[in-house]
Order: C-alpha cells, then sequence, then structure tokens
C-alpha cells in the first residue's frame, strides 16, 4: 500500500484540514485494514499492528470527544487501552496509557465526576514520569492543581506545585523553563491566597516580573488579574494594576484582553461603591467580549451588570434590568457547561426574584445553586445560598424553618472559620428568633463576630450601632 493510499495518512490529513468526517471515515477503513492484516500476521508482527490499532482508536476517540460526543469517544479510549494489556510496558506504551487515562480524565472532568477524574489524571501522570514525558507531566499537574484548589484540597494543591518544580529541571527549553516557572507561580500565589498567607503577593508580582521579561503578554495580564482578585490586596492597588493591564493590552490591540481587564476594572469600581464607574467599566468590557465571541467572559461581565443593577436597583424595572443580565449570563453559562458560574448567577438570580416577590422561583433556583456548590465542595457558597433561602423562608412566615435552616448555614460556616457569614447569620438569627433571652445572645455572637473582622472597615460600623440599640432595646423590655 503507498502512503498516498493509506486511509491512516488520509485521516489524519483530512483532520489537519478539519474534515472530521471524512477523517473518521477514513479512520474505519483503517481499523478494517488493521483487523484483517492481524488475522493472517505473525504474533510479532500482529503485536505491532495492534499498537498501530491503538493509536488509531485514540485519534478516532479525540474526534469523538471533539464533537462532543463524550460516551462514544469514552467507550473507544477504554478500547483502546484494554488492548494494551497484553504487552510489557515498555516506553513507548506507557506514554499511549498515560494519554489515554488523560483523555478519559477529560471525559469525567465534562461530566463533573471529579473525584474519578483526579483518579485518571493521577494514573496518567504517573505513567508520563515514568515515560520520561516531562512536558505532560507537568500539564497533567497543572490540571491537578486546578482541580484541587475548586474542592479545596489546598495543602495537595501545593505538593502538586512541588512536583511541577522537580519536573521542571528536566526540561531543556530556556523559554519554556522560564514560563512553566511563572505558571507556577501563579498556581502557588493563589494557593496561599486561599489561606491568607501574605506571601501570596510576593509569589503573583514574581511571576508578573518573569512574563514581563519574556514578552509574553498573556501571562502578564493573566498574572495581573491573579493579583487583582488577591483578598488582601487594596482596592486602590488593583486598579492601578489593572490600569497597567489595560495599558498592555491596548498596545497589543488585544480585543480579548481589554475585554478581560475591563470587566475586572467594573468589578473593582463596583467593589469600591462607584456604581456608576463599574457600569461604564463592565460595558466596555462586554463590548470586547462580544467582538471575539468570548462566552465564558461575556456571561461573567453580564452577571457583575446585573450585581450593579441590582445593588443600585430603585424600583421592580431596575430589578427587571438586573434579571434580563443575569438571565443572559445563566443561558451563557448552560451553553459552555460551566457549572460553577452558572451556580453563582442562579444565586444571584435567587436575590434578584426574592426581591420581586417571586419566592418559590428564588427557592428553586437557590436549591439548584446549592446543589452545584455542594459538589464543588464550597462550603462557604453552599452557606450563603442557605442563608439566602432562611431570608425567604422568613419572608413567607415561616419562620420555624427559616431558624432550621440558618443553623445549617452556621455549622458550614464554622467548619471555615467564616467569620462574616456567622455575624451575618446570627444577626438574622437574633431578628427571628422570638425567646427574647435567645435573641440577645445571637446578637450578642453576631456582635462579636463582627468585632473581630472590623479592622479599619468603617461600612460595618453601622452595623455594630444597630446591633448595640438592638440589644439594648431587648434587655430594657
Amino acid at each position: 500500500m503507498t502512503k498516498k493510499s493509506d486511509p491512516c495518512i488520509k485521516a489524519i490529513k483530512l483532520l489537519q484540514k478539519g474534515d472530521k468526517d471524512g477523517s473518521l471515515k477514513n479512520l474505519l477503513r483503517c481499523k478494517k485494514q488493521i483487523k484483517q492484516q492481524m488475522r493472517k500476521s505473525s504474533p510479532e508482527y500482529r503485536k505491532e499492528l495492534k499498537i498501530k490499532l491503538v493509536r488509531v482508536l485514540r485519534i478516532e476517540g479525540q474526534i469523538y470527544f471533539s464533537n462532543k460526543k463524550y460516551g462514544r469517544a469514552e467507550t473507544i479510549f477504554i478500547e483502546a487501552k484494554l488492548m494494551t494489556k497484553d504487552y510489557d510496558m515498555e516506553r513507548e506504551i506507557i506514554s499511549i496509557v498515560a494519554h489515554l487515562d488523560y483523555a478519559l480524565a477529560l471525559i469525567a472532568l465534562v461530566r463533573e465526576q471529579f473525584q474519578k477524574c483526579i483518579e485518571l489524571f493521577n494514573l496518567s501522570r504517573d505513567n508520563f514520569i515514568e515515560s520520561k514525558n516531562y512536558e505532560d507531566t507537568i500539564e497533567v499537574s497543572f490540571r491537578l492543581i486546578d482541580l484541587h484548589i475548586q474542592q479545596n484540597e489546598f495543602k495537595i494543591a501545593l505538593e502538586c506545585c512541588n512536583q511541577i518544580k522537580k519536573m521542571n529541571k528536566k526540561i531543556k527549553n530556556k523559554s519554556l523553563k522560564k514560563k512553566i516557572h511563572a505558571n507556577e507561580l501563579i498556581k502557588e500565589g493563589v494557593i496561599l491566597g486561599h489561606l491568607g498567607n501574605s506571601k501570596a503577593l510576593d509569589l503573583l508580582y514574581k511571576a508578573k516580573e518573569i512574563f514581563h521579561k519574556i514578552n509574553d503578554i498573556e501571562g502578564e495580564i493573566k498574572t495581573i488579574l491573579e493579583i487583582s482578585s488577591v483578598n488582601t490586596i487594596e482596592v486602590k492597588e488593583a486598579k492601578e494594576l489593572c490600569f497597567e493591564g489595560l495599558n498592555i493590552a491596548r498596545e497589543a490591540d488585544s480585543a480579548k484582553y481589554k475585554g478581560s481587564i475591563l470587566t475586572k476594572l467594573g468589578i473593582l469600581f463596583l467593589t469600591s461603591g462607584e456604581f456608576e464607574k463599574g457600569e461604564e467599566y463592565l460595558l466596555s468590557g462586554l463590548k470586547f467580549r462580544l467582538e471575539v465571541d468570548d462566552k465564558s467572559g461575556t456571561a461573567q461581565t453580564l452577571s457583575e451588570l446585573s450585581r450593579i443593577a441590582l445593588l443600585t436597583a430603585r424600583n421592580e424595572n431596575d430589578l427587571k434590568k438586573a434579571k434580563d443580565f443575569a438571565s443572559q449570563s445563566l443561558e451563557l453559562y448552560q451553553e459552555i457547561n460551566q457549572d460553577y458560574g452558572k451556580a453563582q448567577v442562579l444565586e444571584l438570580l435567587g436575590s434578584i426574584n426574592s426581591k420581586l416577590g417571586n419566592h418559590d422561583e428564588a427557592k428553586s433556583q437557590i436549591s439548584s445553586g446549592r446543589k452545584i456548590f455542594k459538589s464543588y465542595k464550597d462550603q462557604n457558597a453552599e452557606a450563603r445560598m442557605l442563608t439566602q433561602l432562611g431570608i425567604i423562608l422568613d419572608q413567607q412566615n415561616r419562620r420555624e424553618e427559616a431558624i432550621l435552616v440558618l443553623e445549617k448555614a452556621i455549622k458550614l460556616y464554622l467548619r471555615k472559620t467564616n467569620k462574616q457569614g456567622l455575624a451575618e447569620v446570627y444577626q438574622l438569627l437574633g431578628i427571628f428568633t422570638d425567646d427574647k433571652f435567645e435573641a440577645i445572645a445571637f446578637l450578642k455572637k453576631s456582635r462579636a463576630y463582627y468585632s473581630e473582622i472590623i479592622n479599619n472597615n468603617v461600612q460595618l460600623l453601622p452595623i455594630i450601632h444597630t446591633l448595640d440599640k438592638r440589644i439594648n432595646d431587648l434587655e430594657c423590655s
């Protein structure tokens, strides 16, 4: 058979041209030919043909995966993996198995089977290490870090960072080595940020410096966005950094980067209570994100526009405007299968519908969002949803149920030592509880937690004054 008539070569060429259907047809022909040859071949040559068939199956599975036919892709990848069982685990076979486990992990990730996904990524990483494929080992480790951060497993995520440092020593390409180092610093900085470690910003600024030196605009802007999201950074510093990022994006004439930075600036102005400026930057960011068809970014920007509309709402029409933005955002998150973003928007819609008096719709959205947050092990978010549900139940004069729900929220907040959340829930319990002495006890607990977190946050002072007055009124009654 000449190379021109070889269906396997034809399949690869057609795939490179974007003709997936044509590629699949040739892959089917290729599989048929290999199986026919295997029946007539010697045991030794049959082994070679079997490995060739595994490679063909891997390509076929990748095409079905790209077409979002995950069930078919999974079946093909498992079939290919089973065919490697009879072989001595030589370096070439180990590498193939590693790639197949990686593909199966991606399918588990799409299906949100996070534990299965982690197990498969670990298998893939171990085999990549054994086959001395260090670049792929690092790529899988980065995937694992994201999953462990998502699951709040920060210690394991840091262990993955240390493994990347070790593997990076074996990378010979100096430019790639620097890029990997910078990306590892970002992940480590993000993890330390979650843990409240003061070294987080130092690591992120170091990553930014590396990206700047190697002229990696995407990396530098990505780092700027991460730095400006760290809890300990001052809003003023974050804004200045984002304006620097905006200049970089303008120099690169990148609509994608401009959209990301402008959206972040909008969020920062929203945080500092400058709603008009926040809306202005978000609308500018939305324009660029729509221009490059960035669906995930567009969904994020729409949800932030909804948040501003909710916070500044003066009447029912303003609330409907907030709901419209949030509904558009939810639709996009559903389209691109981003469940965490979907949960955040469902939380927002729950608040909006609660204010509109659509209590049943609000409860349904809160319940759906809570299930998603639970699957991500985000107990703070789950507790927020329960708090919101408690408020709605109270509005429906179902006070006993509201108190039970709020008590569940307290248990979750205690696990995470979330003092702000605890202060808010105890304040609500103090308002909802009919027993005077219980109410006083709840309000005093709320005041104690607010006092611990107040620092220089003058916005909390009115809350403390209100609590003091309510406690005093109850004690005097």
